[in-house]
């Protein structure tokens, strides 16, 4: 196989998008990259997580910052390990805790 259709597969390859309450609770899930999305309903942030995506719950989107989210993007890349954990269903949403390692 030639590098650009190795460099193609692999660049195409889709995750599976979960939404946060779907995720198990307690278990650690290890974060790659942050951005910010437009949407219908305002902006949301998204995360790419080791082996599928998700967006967090609208209460995060002031918090995470076009300069926060830089400068967690240079960590991760720096060997930072944050990982994202559900820790319980609220009602329509539910608690996330970011865990440093």
């Amino acid at each position: 196989m030639s590098s650009f259709t190795s460099t193609l597969n692999k660049e195409s390859h889709l995750q599976a998008f979960l939404s946060a309450k779907t995720l198990e609770e307690n278990k650690k899930f290890l974060t790659k990259n942050f951005s910010k999305l437009s949407t219908q309903y305002g902006d949301k942030i998204f995360v790419q997580l080791e082996k599928s995506r998700t967006i967090l719950p609208q209460r995060f989107t002031e918090k995470f910052t076009d300069s926060v989210i830089s400068d967690l993007k240079q960590k991760i890349v720096n060997g930072l390990k944050l990982y994202l954990v559900n820790r319980c269903p609220i009602g329509r949403t539910i608690n996330i805790e970011f865990i440093e390692e």
